[in-house]
């Protein structure tokens, strides 16, 4: 985000539906097909595409992620290994990934959504409005200022909360520190 507001960039987010789906497993795994699957019941069925709750799904798609990206001319940052980056000359575009939630930073974001629809289908597709526990707003002021909160993801563990618990959460306080506290600026040597 640091990165896009820097250079001017847009950013955007997509979620990629059903990722795990899109990447094949390297296990030999089966199952007996139950009631459910009708007249397949009884029959043995294999497992080629990963899925939820497998301890390398996640690995797997990461992977196909990888490949799609790299196809693309994206590079992985030595840094983070959540951070792809492709050259553009005179700018880089910058695609940060979390599982299979994408943060998008490039001048013509619409260029490699329509890219990677053509491969996955991707849901909430635009400006961040909530990404991974925060809420991003941009504040309408002559410095543009992007700000990130946590007011939905405090919201929701109030609610978990009162369901836990049977009773509302205790009173609000609105900072971690004691009102009657003051800090002091430090005019110490060792911390000039």
């Amino acid at each position: 985000m640091f990165l896009s507001e820097l250079n001017e960039m847009i950013l955007w987010m997509a979620d990629v539906g059903n990722a795990y789906l899109e990447a094949w497993t390297q296990e030999c795994l089966y199952i007996v097909a139950g009631p459910e699957f009708g007249p397949l019941e009884g029959y043995i069925l294999i497992v080629d595409k990963a899925l939820y709750g497998l301890r390398s799904s996640g690995a797997r798609w990461a992977e196909r992620l990888a490949d799609s990206l790299q196809k693309l001319g994206f590079v992985l940052s030595y840094d983070n290994p959540a951070i792809w980056m492709r050259d553009m000359g005179d700018h880089y575009e910058y695609i940060c990934t979390y599982v299979d939630d994408l943060l998008i930073t490039f001048q013509n974001p619409k260029a490699i959504v329509d890219e990677l629809s053509k491969e996955y289908t991707l849901k909430g597709v635009g400006p961040p409005e909530y990404y991974l526990g925060a809420n991003i707003e941009r504040i309408d002021s002559p410095e543009k200022v992007l700000t990130m909160g946590s007011g939905t993801y405090i919201d929701k563990c109030l609610v978990i909360y009162e369901q836990l618990f049977g009773a509302p959460p205790p009173n609000k306080v609105w900072t971690p520190l004691d009102p009657k506290d003051h800090p002091e600026m430090d005019t110490t040597t060792f911390l000039d």
